[in-house]
């Protein structure tokens, strides 16, 4: 069960490289129930082993070189602060009280520089919260471990939404994943007040995605960026971006300060 576990998301990771966040979450959980560091080690080396299989598998059927893998990672480090995520909406939302009119390459005033995509500059060293997210996140659940008893579901969505809270990067596939485990929890902890609250914040997530992707995607890049125009597309995704903010801090509370459910096993 566990080596079929750590396999599937070696896989989940070749397809994209965020549900290793969860590795370390899965090896200290193998580590706290065995008191041993040989099971955590194994399932390590199970994990890399098929990583490097399906990367070798991947570069002889497409006739691919190593150097292109290292080629996409570095181009995915360079990129700066998109202007979806929760930081870009954050640097965009504060830079129109200064500087209102069209939003376009250089409306940041020599600070940020925009293209159509993303944003370069100074605020690259936005690129490095993601880091700081994924240590504050595993220093606190550390901090909580002895209420940690098995897998939980709740500290899963816990780690995930503080990986796209901090990333300078959200695109719509990023927000399905996460929310595919939600099924995955108990009936009765659905029914609390604390998760129909959070139920409805998702469902106000996914409608503002909608919103935006694919129905006014166009007059978010080029009305809003372009000529100042469509700010209405800018505000529900602004939203979007605080919800899922929201969402992200109350499970933190909850896991923190509230609820031991959340830290047991579901």
């Amino acid at each position: 069960k566990n080596h079929m576990s750590i396999f599937l998301l070696a896989m989940a990771t070749m397809t994209k490289i965020f549900p290793m966040v969860l590795l370390p979450y899965f090896l200290l959980l193998t580590f706290k129930k065995t008191k041993s560091l040989i099971p955590p080690i194994k399932l390590g080396i199970v994990f890399s082993v098929t990583i490097l299989i399906s990367a070798t598998l991947y570069m002889l059927i497409f006739k691919d070189k190593p150097s292109s893998i290292f080629e996409m990672l570095n181009y995915n480090f360079a990129k700066s602060v998109h202007i979806e995520s929760l930081l870009g909406t954050t640097l965009t939302a504060m830079t129109m009280v200064k500087y209102p009119g069209a939003h376009e390459i250089g409306f940041f005033n020599g600070l940020f520089v925009l293209t159509p995509l993303y944003f370069f500059g100074h605020s690259r060293i936005f690129r490095f919260t993601n880091m700081v997210g994924f240590a504050f996140t595993y220093a606190l659940i550390v901090f909580s471990w002895k209420r940690i008893t098995k897998m939980s579901v709740e500290i899963c969505l816990i780690i995930i939404l503080t990986l796209i809270v901090t990333s300078q990067v959200i695109s719509p596939q990023y927000l399905i994943w996460p929310f595919l485990l939600v099924p995955l929890l108990p009936v009765k902890r659905l029914a609390t007040r604390f998760w129909k609250i959070n139920l409805i914040l998702i469902t106000l997530i996914f409608l503002c995605t909608q919103y935006v992707y694919p129905l006014h995607y166009n007059e978010l890049i080029f009305n809003f960026f372009g000529s100042g125009k469509s700010s209405e597309v800018f505000w529900v995704n602004f939203s979007r971006n605080i919800f899922i903010l929201a969402l992200t801090v109350r499970l933190w509370f909850s896991f923190l300060f509230k609820s031991s459910e959340v830290g047991e096993g579901q």
